[in-house]
């Protein structure tokens, strides 16, 4: 098996025009079918997008202050004596290491898959995740935490009473019309319904990719544990544009993108990337996910009357293909699909 083998998926939106176009196997294996354009993919951090909509409309709703420090909800989670505001954690600014360095410390140092055996199945509460997150020194400026988006969907069970899923359920998917999207179990792991399968590499010539089906759904959770599709994904971010989750002022509001010295701006469960169409430059949003083997982007115009949402199934962290010529591949797709009648 190798990359040549992992599949993808896409759908691009140009007005009331859909392309959509799903090509290779659903798995390695040598009797595998073919993904189809409606198969589900873990979408990994782009359910933060999911995450801080709920947040805005909480926040709309008085429940919460997006301005108020995180201690005023849950006073000693984070173990700070300066602490970050919901709005910090929401922008990736509230000074919190991210776990996932900790959990597969061997993955991130050296590419050694030790710790990933070891961990990938382990069931995690998301009190244990921001535990393990904190540990180390406090990062400044923009630093990317999934234990900021865990301390985040603590605080939406804290404020409603309710599940994360659910409320998801009730406040995104529902509204928005995502038939084909839920949000997992943090007890479970897997993907429901066809999917393509996901793999990680592992720098072993023998068994080069490792299925990582089994991971354990709450190590994503708040962070990137929603499963779609490429037509729900757009269909989310669309309804996010046009009024049905977020009122014209909080979108505003989470499109404020601010500089993060990186090839994209951030801004409330939001990336701002910039794209020199033929008209100009153009800002467009929404985020990307990395799943620990399904691999997702999904970016829009600010109208979302220009969409494309795509995915792949097998992540490469060791080298197998040329890595520059994929990015820049897959960032040419995403110019020809959003620059298209700019």
């Amino acid at each position: 098996m190798s990359a040549g083998d992992q599949s993808a998926v896409v759908e691009v939106r140009a007005g009331d025009e859909v392309w959509a176009e799903a090509a290779g196997p659903r798995s390695f294996k040598p009797w595998a079918g073919d993904v189809a354009t409606d198969d589900r993919i873990r979408l990994g951090s782009v359910t933060k997008s999911m995450t801080a909509a709920v947040l805005l409309q909480l926040d709309g709703e008085g429940a919460i202050d997006l301005d108020e420090q995180l201690d005023a909800y849950l006073p000693g989670l984070l173990p700070y004596d300066e602490q970050p505001t919901v709005r910090e954690l929401m922008q990736h600014r509230g000074g919190v290491p991210d776990y996932l360095p900790h959990l597969y410390a061997s993955v991130f140092e050296s590419g050694d898959m030790t710790d990933f055996y070891a961990n990938y199945r382990t069931y995690y509460s998301p009190e244990e995740l921001v535990e393990i997150g904190v540990q180390g020194p406090r990062p400044t400026g923009f630093a990317y935490s999934n234990t900021g988006y865990a301390a985040l969907g603590m605080l939406i069970e804290e404020v409603t009473g309710n599940p994360l899923g659910e409320e998801m359920e009730a406040r995104i998917f529902a509204p928005a019309g995502l038939s084909d999207t839920y949000f997992a179990d943090p007890r479970g792991s897997g993907v429901r319904g066809p999917h393509p399968v996901p793999y990680l590499s592992t720098g072993d010539e023998s068994r080069p990719y490792v299925d990582t089906s089994k991971l354990s759904s709450s190590q994503l959770w708040a962070a990137g544990a929603a499963v779609s599709t490429m037509h729900d994904l757009n269909d989310f971010y669309d309804a996010l544009a046009d009024g049905t989750l977020l009122t014209p002022a909080q979108l505003a509001e989470a499109t404020d993108f601010q500089e993060t010295g990186k090839s994209f701006d951030y801004g409330l469960g939001l990336f701002g990337i910039t794209i020199d169409c033929d008209g100009g430059p153009e800002v467009f949003f929404g985020h990307d996910g990395d799943s620990l083997g399904h691999e997702t982007q999904s970016f829009h115009s600010l109208d979302g009357d220009r969409q494309i949402s795509l995915a792949w199934n097998a992540a490469d962290r060791h080298g197998y293909h040329d890595g520059d010529a994929f990015d820049a591949a897959t960032d040419n797709l995403i110019r020809t699909a959003l620059c298209a009648d700019a």
